[in-house]
């Protein structure tokens, strides 16, 4: 615009002070001028255009991203929610004293609705894991159950070390663990409070969730994996729920029944919040 107004000045300026091919120069250089004018305001438009386009299309394609990730996610649980449903009718058909033996097989199809929902890529080694609470003097945390990678957890989170002090605050919901889940995204950047930054094991994230029966906590679900940042709050979210579910099945079995009437809520008599 600058340069166009000046090229339109200077050719007429000039153009009634001289003649012959030189007149001719500056009658064209002011014409030049006004084309400037007239182009440059059309050409930045289009360059406005152009920007205000390419956002737009960038919105659209994380609409859509957003969009194929909600409906993945939709049909991931229903496809892992199939066969737990269906082994939780077969139960509840059974005749009340034989229900216990399928209690077993319908945690470990849990704790597969949990790998497969958690597992983002094909080169995702997830392993979920289902800890008993053992009422010992420490009390501890046992693997019991797992799927997906080998070899299974073989860590035992025992009350009275720092990994078990902590695990119990989860298990109990107390103080920065009342969320009801511990999501750590990245062992080597932001390990959990005490733990050594090189005692994790060869996982590099984790999700834990407490599993209630009644409002007695009974075991821990626990989701690892071996990438950092692989495991997400929507993953921690969803093992929240299948750990809630877990506790719904075990609170028809027996065993675990009168076992919770042995165990303290905690150490001041509370319950455990869900």
């Amino acid at each position: 615009m600058v340069a166009g107004a000046g090229l339109v000045t200077i050719g007429s300026s000039f153009v009634g002070d001289v003649d012959g091919w030189r007149k001719g120069f500056f009658i064209g250089l002011a014409l030049i001028g006004g084309c400037v004018n007239v182009a440059v305001p059309p050409i930045e438009q289009v360059k406005r255009d152009r920007a205000h386009a390419r956002v737009q299309e960038d919105r659209r394609r994380e609409l859509v991203k957003a969009e194929k990730a909600a409906a993945d996610m939709r049909t991931a649980m229903i496809n892992a929610f199939g066969p737990i449903a269906y082994e939780l009718g077969v139960m509840w058909n059974a005749d009340k004293g034989k229900r216990d033996r399928y209690h077993s097989s319908i945690v470990k199809s849990i704790l597969e609705a949990v790998a497969q929902i958690t597992k983002h890529s094909d080169d995702s080694q997830v392993r979920a894991s289902f800890y008993r609470l053992e009422n010992g003097s420490p009390r501890s945390l046992q693997p019991v159950q797992f799927v997906g990678r080998f070899p299974g957890p073989r860590t035992v989170f025992v009350e009275d070390t720092d990994k078990g002090r902590h695990m119990f605050d989860v298990l109990y919901a107390r103080g920065a663990q009342a969320k009801g889940y511990d999501l750590v995204e990245n062992f080597d950047i932001s390990p959990p409070e005490g733990w050594d930054p090189n005692g994790g094991g060869p996982y590099k994230t984790y999700i834990a969730a407490p599993v209630i029966v009644g409002k007695v906590p009974c075991g821990m679900l626990f989701v690892d994996t071996l990438k950092p940042g692989e495991l997400t709050l929507i993953d921690a979210t969803i093992t929240r729920f299948f750990a809630m579910l877990t506790g719904a099945v075990l609170a028809d079995d027996k065993k675990f029944r009168e076992f919770g009437k042995m165990i303290p809520a905690n150490r001041s008599g509370e319950e455990a919040v869900q």
